[in-house]
């Protein structure tokens, strides 16, 4: 009977793995866990080849929210990005090309970034995305006759993040989620150190910024005193 427990909570475990959102509201004990013992049900039922009962998957759940709360959490990740500072860059083309490309327009690059005006280059296997401001595209867009892919239209959202960003897990994660419960679609997230540049359609970069700057603002208690974190 020890080894079907066993069993019973590493499926579990497994299922809820494949549904990574659950999880912090099983870490904070927020969850309906009979609910969601009905509803993965089936998934357990599969892996381990017999009717498990639901209230064995709904103790299973409860052990395991048990250990989530000891380790898993999105304090650091709150604590990180309510450090953070924002900058929004309204008007931005992203363009994907050769590598060859790149090398040819690569001096006229250096002498751009030296400038400060902004420019993220992305390498990949065969191509490069270059993300940059569109007066910096409008002197370089002749180089491009060529490109596999040019997005205009774009907004940038830079957040400049403490160093602790590199060590702290989860904060892509709630940036995601930030933008995904306002409706806001991301096109690209690059990370370069502690820089966080989120690319989205500028019809919503405005949108984007302010759901952000909310959240900072609000972690950082703002006019209304301290804030908690969960």
């Amino acid at each position: 009977m020890r080894r079907r427990y066993g069993d019973i909570s590493n499926a579990v475990k497994r299922v809820i793995r494949k549904y990574p959102y659950v999880i912090p509201c099983l870490s904070m004990g927020i969850i309906n866990y009979s609910r969601l013992a009905s509803q993965i049900k089936g998934d357990v039922d599969t892996l381990l080849g017999v009717d498990v009962s639901i209230d064995s998957i709904k103790m299973s759940l409860i052990r395991y929210s048990r250990e989530l709360e000891a380790y898993y959490n999105l304090r650091d990740s709150i604590s990180v990005l309510s450090g953070s500072s924002l900058q929004l860059i309204s008007d931005v083309v992203l363009v994907t090309v050769e590598l060859s490309t790149l090398l040819n327009v690569f001096d006229r690059i250096l002498s751009i970034l030296s400038g400060r005006r902004f420019i993220q280059i992305t390498q990949g296997r065969n191509t490069a995305t270059l993300v940059m401001e569109y007066n910096v595209y409008g002197d370089l867009m002749d180089e491009f006759k060529d490109a596999i892919s040019i997005m205009d239209n774009k907004a940038a959202i830079l957040i400049v993040s403490p160093e602790d960003i590199i060590y702290t897990p989860g904060v892509i994660y709630l940036l995601s989620c930030l933008l995904y419960v306002n409706k806001v679609n991301i096109t690209q997230i690059i990370s370069s150190y502690i820089d966080t540049i989120i690319i989205v359609d500028r019809a919503y970069g405005s949108k984007a910024y302010e759901v952000i700057d909310e959240f900072i603002k609000w972690y950082r208690g703002g006019s209304d005193g301290d804030r908690s974190i969960l």
